[in-house]
């Protein structure tokens, strides 16, 4: 009788578990944890460096030079020269449509010819009607075969060129071309603009014109910020009306500093010449931090240069961006920035909080040239909670004050 051998048992493997929608809601859940705690020790380690009022006046007495110095250069480089992006853009501006030109007149008869601007809408879907000024310049930016509507008129020489371009214009081209034919179409409702190498010519000739001696230079460019940075020119325009913001500083001419004498002078010409003379857009706000906060801390040396587009169009060289940099380490143990905004220069030493998250406090010195306001005065920054104002004051000396501004 044959046996029959056993059986060999089978190999059985266990069933792979799949990935499921559990799991990856545990990983979030593990993840969100973990930044909650570090954003929380974060906030713990910025509160527990907050510089009291008594430490910041020592530091201002044992660096006011640093910061005089960092005020008197803000000032001067804040100052609203003129640069070469005063004069690029070919949109249509406010200042332009005087006397006979008129931005209503013009819309109409583009769309008289057909030419309307595209429909746009917001995010809900509802239609946007905008004013006339702000219609023109959507044509300026939108429109792609507007020389088709016009093919009865001789173009100039720059507009033709455009048009025999193989490769299709970039954005500010299309403006352009658009405004050169518009403004060849409609000579009297189309103000006439110029190239941004004929407008600062055009502007010391209206300046020379008008009485006021123009230094030469080997470029408009740098003749006209001579004329900014010559004596005051309100006692050569005394009919014309000053903006606002020009009357504190008209009031205050013989104790101006150099950055707003400029200014001044900016401001002057803009109101004597609105046509030719384009907004200080050097006025705007801007900046100059030390952000490297781990070459404090480990001592170690980190290169960090500054975008030179940017600087070159403000008129600051790497040369002195690294001056800012040198004393605002020389005044502050962290991080320090400065910036200019209106009537006020703010240097600030220390931020508590992460401004990610949306919560800051910022501190620091304020030098105004006119005082706050009384409501925004108090006689210590080191209250606990924030209030409901933005910024408070606490007057140092002179033009100088303590502020804490909350984010």
């Amino acid at each position: 009788m044959t046996s029959i051998p056993p059986s060999t048992p089978s190999t059985i493997r266990p069933r792979r578990r799949g990935w499921r929608f559990t799991d990856t809601l545990a990983v979030l859940c593990l993840v969100g944890v973990f930044i909650y705690l570090f954003v929380t020790v974060l906030l713990f380690v910025a509160r527990c460096h907050y510089p009291e009022d008594e430490e910041l006046i020592v530091m201002f007495r044992d660096h006011r030079s640093e910061l005089e110095q960092l005020r008197t250069m803000m000032e001067y480089d804040h100052a609203p020269k003129f640069s070469k992006s005063d004069f690029l853009g070919y949109e249509f501006e406010k200042r332009e449509f005087t006397g006979k030109f008129s931005a209503p007149a013009l819309l109409d008869a583009l769309k008289a010819c057909g030419v309307l601007p595209q429909p746009k809408t917001t995010y809900s879907g509802k239609p946007i009607h905008p004013k006339p000024l702000k219609a023109l310049n959507y044509i300026l930016e939108d429109s792609t075969n507007l020389h088709l509507r016009f093919k009865d008129i001789t173009l100039p020489k720059e507009a033709e060129v455009l048009l025999r371009r193989e490769s299709p214009l970039n954005r500010n081209e299309r403006k352009e071309l658009n405004r050169l034919i518009i403004q060849t179409a409609f000579p009297d409702k189309c103000p006439k603009t110029f190239s941004p190498e004929e407008r600062p010519q055009k502007l010391v000739g209206v300046i020379a014109a008008g009485g006021i001696p123009v230094p030469e230079a080997s470029t408009a460019m740098e003749s006209l910020n001579r004329v900014l940075s010559g004596p005051g020119l309100q006692d050569k325009f005394t009919e014309i009306a000053l903006p606002k913001d020009a009357e504190p500083l008209a009031a205050q001419a013989s104790s101006l500093s150099e950055g707003e004498r400029i200014k001044l002078n900016r401001l002057i010409l803009q109101a004597a010449f609105p046509r030719e003379c384009p907004d200080p857009r050097g006025s705007r706000l801007w900046a100059i931090s030390d952000s490297w906060a781990l070459e404090r801390w480990l001592g170690l040396t980190c290169s960090y240069e500054p975008r030179e587009a940017s600087l070159n169009s403000l008129g600051v060289s790497n040369e002195r961006f690294k001056r800012y940099l040198r004393l605002l380490r020389g005044v502050a143990y962290k991080n320090a920035s400065i910036d200019g905004r209106g009537n006020q220069i703010t240097i600030t030493v220390h931020v508590a909080g992460l401004l990610f998250v949306g919560q800051a406090t910022f501190k620091g010195y304020a030098y105004r040239r006119n005082s706050p306001d009384p409501k925004e005065i108090v006689p210590s920054l080191d209250f606990g909670e924030p209030k409901h104002r933005p910024i408070f004051y606490r007057h140092l000396e002179g033009n100088w004050y303590l502020y804490r501004s909350e984010y």
